[in-house]
């Protein structure tokens, strides 16, 4: 029973051996009668060890095979691999299952991500084919990664705060950048800016050498009070080689609502000057003093344009009456960038017939042609018609004063003569009683 047993087991190990052997020989008639890469044939490793082709980082590479076997091949596996690469985004690519007929040239393409990470050196590209018997076929190829002259690489952008950003706060963004090509930089300008809200923030980078990495200063952004709450792209840019060449980075930052909006202030809560919405509306000391017909007052109007575009604004002045002249400057019409601010001014002059004491105007604000605040202000006149009237009767009594002093001036004058003539009379008389007379 044993000799039948070990007859049994020798005729097992005979039927294994001969369908390996078969598989082998199957996947040993493979070939690759020609390897591309990017459209250049390489060679194998075995016949020689050339550098086949230079490529620049963060790019890819085609690999186009034409492959022939002399036996059918079943449920035939493909696969191109670059190892060495110290990271988790692997370089491979792999195409199956598929049969093969035999003397039949079959051509399969393969596509490999050269990853921006991989340092510049020297990589083996194996290809290799496997069956379902575990039977492998494999060619190797070198391949040289380099870098362009000038490239930079973006390798990270960090904001602060980091997720999200109320409205009227600043968000600060910096990034870390690192030369990868094979030239030094100098003169690299960073921007960041989000245009959904119309702002934007530069700096300058003095020089980066080749290899080295850098981190930028602080980009300070001031989000808008008003902003509405969502989601922003923030884009960052670095412009090298004398501006020729820019990297670009998207990345994503929420605005929340924030505390400062005028808008959303309830009246009497201490606002000085309640605004229309994104529109801040900010006016000087509402009454003051004019003199009639003597120059003037100036009342200034700020506006602070909070809305996320350029707006028109423009400012009308009233005066009932007309007991005063005006004049807007520098214009009664001003455009406004979002996130800016402009001042105009009005200039009062009240006439020589205006009356004394408090008079009122009114000036109103529109925006894009649409009223945003109206406003009542005061001029406070002095020297007006009360103040002729004082003013004259205070004259009359310095003209009368005048008067009596002339003529007690001339009264004296008088007397100061009399008194004058008595004496040299009386001097006249005592020199003849001194005199001899024959």
């Amino acid at each position: 029973m044993n000799w039948k047993k070990n007859l049994r087991m020798l005729g097992l190990v005979v039927f294994l051996v001969s369908m390996l052997s078969l598989s082998v020989a199957a996947v040993g008639s493979l070939r690759f009668e020609e390897v591309k890469i990017d459209g250049t044939v390489v060679t194998d490793v075995d016949s020689s060890t050339p550098i086949v082709l230079a490529r620049e980082k963060d790019s890819k590479i085609e690999i186009r095979i034409e492959l022939k076997s002399g036996e059918d091949l079943n449920d035939l596996d493909l696969e191109a691999v670059m190892r060495g690469y110290d990271h988790n985004d692997r370089i491979e690519d792999y195409v199956g299952a598929f049969d093969v007929d035999a003397n039949v040239t079959y051509v399969k393409k393969m596509e490999l991500k050269l990853p921006i990470r991989m340092d510049k050196d020297v990589y083996r590209l194996r290809i290799r084919a496997d069956d379902r018997a575990g039977a492998t076929f494999q060619r190797d190829y070198l391949v040289k990664i380099e870098s362009d002259n000038h490239k930079l690489w973006l390798k990270d952008v960090i904001f602060n705060p980091e997720s999200y950003v109320k409205a009227g706060r600043a968000l600060l963004t910096t990034a870390r950048i690192e030369n990868i090509g094979q030239s030094d930089e100098d003169g690299l300008k960073v921007t960041a800016s989000i245009p959904a809200l119309g702002i934007s923030a530069s700096d300058y980078i003095d020089t980066l050498d080749e290899g080295d990495t850098i981190t930028s200063e602080e980009l300070y952004m001031r989000v808008p009070v008003c902003a509405e709450p969502g989601d922003y792209e923030v884009n960052i840019a670095v412009a090298y080689h004398d501006g020729d060449d820019t990297e670009k980075v998207t990345k994503t930052i929420t605005v929340v609502e924030g505390d400062v909006c005028p808008s959303k202030i309830a009246p009497g809560d201490g606002s000085s000057e309640p605004a229309t919405e994104k529109t801040i509306i900010s006016i000087g000391a509402t009454s003051q003093d004019v003199t009639a017909g003597q120059g003037g007052s100036i009342y200034p109007i700020t506006l602070t344009n909070q809305g996320s575009s350029a707006k028109t604004y423009s400012v009308a002045v009233d005066v009932p009456g007309n007991w005063a002249t005006y004049q807007v400057s520098p214009s009664n019409v001003a455009v406004v960038k979002s996130g800016e601010t402009a001042t105009m001014f009005v200039y009062i002059s009240a006439k020589e017939n205006a009356p004394a004491g408090e008079n009122a105007f009114s000036v109103t604000v529109s925006g894009d042609g649409e009223e945003l605040k109206q406003v009542l202000l005061k001029a406070n006149v002095v020297g007006g018609e009360e103040n002729e009237t004082a003013s004259a009767s205070g004259w009359e009594r310095v003209k009368n004063a005048l008067e009596i002093g002339l003529v007690v001036l001339v009264v004296l004058l008088v007397i100061l003569g009399l008194v004058i003539g008595f004496q040299r009379l009386k001097g006249d008389e005592g020199d003849d009683m001194g005199k001899t007379y024959y």
